[in-house]
Formats: C-alpha cells, structure tokens, sequence
C-alpha cells in the first residue's frame, strides 16, 4: 500500500508537471513501474542499516522546520514577506541542512569561537559511536585542563 502510494505520488506530482499531456493510463502504468524501483530503494537502505533511515528521517524533519518561519509571517495580518523573499528563504534553509547534514558539519566545528553551551546545539544530524568516543575523550581532557588544581596552582591534591 506504501509503496503504491508513493509511486503514485512520485508520478503525479513529478511526472505529470513535466508532461502535462500524459494521459490518466499512462500515470497508472508509470506508478506501477515505479513500485519496485522504491522498493529496492528501501531495501538498499534497510540493508545499510539503522543509521541511513534516521539521517534521512533527521533530514527530513530538518527540511520541515524550515517551512516554519514562512508559515508563522504568513499568519500576520500585515505578511511582510513577498513570495520571491519566502521561496528563496525555504531554498537558502534546505541548502544549508543539506550542507550540514551531508558534510558532518557541527556548530561548534563552524563556530569555534561560541561559548560551549551554544557549541552543542544539535544541528539535526547524527553522529556515529566513533564520534562520540572521539567528543568524550576531548571534552574530557579540556575538563581536565580546566579543573582546579590541574596547573598546581589551586585547590592542590595533598596526601591525607
């Protein structure tokens, strides 16, 4: 039933525009055919395991949250924001999560400068065991360098 609904959806809301004089038989037969193809898609995915499916679900989901802002200005009485303005903010949003999200970018590898607190602002994507053994080890020694008493200069360890 999904798969069908998504073939579907796949050959109206592309194919159809790109050749307005198909015919409602042609869409069908397209759909049909594009059942397996998004099968196999699933498949490929499902076997790379867990990790593919949650990106792309992040991604997603970080696609969404860009139609937000266009959303709430458009509610107001006064909508300050042209159609042009909204479709090039929506474009600018996406090609940044995408960015992010296909580079393994984070906040804080953009920003070094920003404070620690804004550093771990998620960026919607997903980091791999490897990656967060290697953040632990270096929060870690920065925690270590910043501790009292780690320089002798206060707070010293004495035996007791």
């Amino acid at each position: 039933m999904i798969l069908m609904t998504s073939s579907t959806m796949l050959a109206n809301n592309v194919y159809r525009p790109l050749r307005p004089s198909a015919s409602s038989a042609e869409i069908v037969k397209l759909s049909k055919c594009m059942a397996p193809c998004i099968m196999a898609v699933g498949l490929f995915f499902a076997l790379q395991g867990g990790k593919t499916i949650v990106a792309l679900l992040l991604m997603a989901y970080a696609f969404v949250t860009q139609l937000f802002p266009v959303l709430v200005m458009s509610l107001q009485r006064n909508n300050p924001v042209t159609p042009v303005a909204a479709m090039t903010s929506i474009a600018v949003g996406e090609a940044t999560v995408a960015w992010v999200s296909l580079t393994k970018q984070s906040v804080a590898s953009l920003f070094p400068f920003l404070p620690d607190a804004l550093k771990d602002v998620n960026v919607g994507r997903c980091r791999t065991g490897t990656e967060h053994r290697d953040i632990d080890h270096r929060n870690l020694a920065d925690a270590a360098k910043r501790a009292p008493g780690s320089d002798g200069s206060a707070f010293p360890i004495t035996p007791g």
